[in-house]
């Protein structure tokens, strides 16, 4: 996953009309490392060239959807732009694409995340402490997984 950060807000996608933000990212291809990943990701959805600066968390997820139960592992990576690259400037939704699929991008204040649809649930908390080591996350979402 992408952490695009700058200026108090972060970079949020949703899938056609999923009502759910999330933060961008996608799946790591055989062969592919999670770093690769996230870089081929943003450029196949954003047409971007992103900068990988660290990886920040690693993070297991546990989730229900639908009817099935899923535990996803995931890397999240603060990355960036070169200073001034014009996605930094745009405000309001736009889209990209994959596969098909439109995606729509916004950029969302840090504070009052809280109030979005945003998964997995521990994104709001977390987005407003990144630390500088690397942190092992365990989410269960209570509210559709038993514990």
């Amino acid at each position: 996953m992408a952490l695009f950060i700058h200026e108090g807000r972060v970079l949020l996608h949703r899938v056609g009309r999923n009502p759910y933000w999330s933060l961008p990212g996608g799946r790591v291809s055989m062969m592919e490392s999670s770093r690769e990943a996230v870089m081929r990701e943003m450029q196949e959805e954003l047409e971007v060239a992103i900068q990988v600066d660290r990886l920040v968390w690693v993070v297991e997820n546990f989730f229900r959807e639908k009817e099935r139960f899923f535990h996803e592992l995931g890397h999240y990576y603060l990355v960036s732009l070169p200073d001034g690259h014009e996605l930094y400037r745009r405000s309001g939704a736009f889209e990209g694409w994959e596969e098909g699929t439109t995606i729509i991008f916004q950029w969302h204040p840090l504070e009052g995340l809280e109030a979005l649809p945003l998964n997995p649930g521990f994104l709001p908390q977390a987005l407003q402490h990144i630390s500088e080591g690397i942190r092992h996350i365990v989410y269960r979402d209570a509210a559709i997984v038993p514990v």
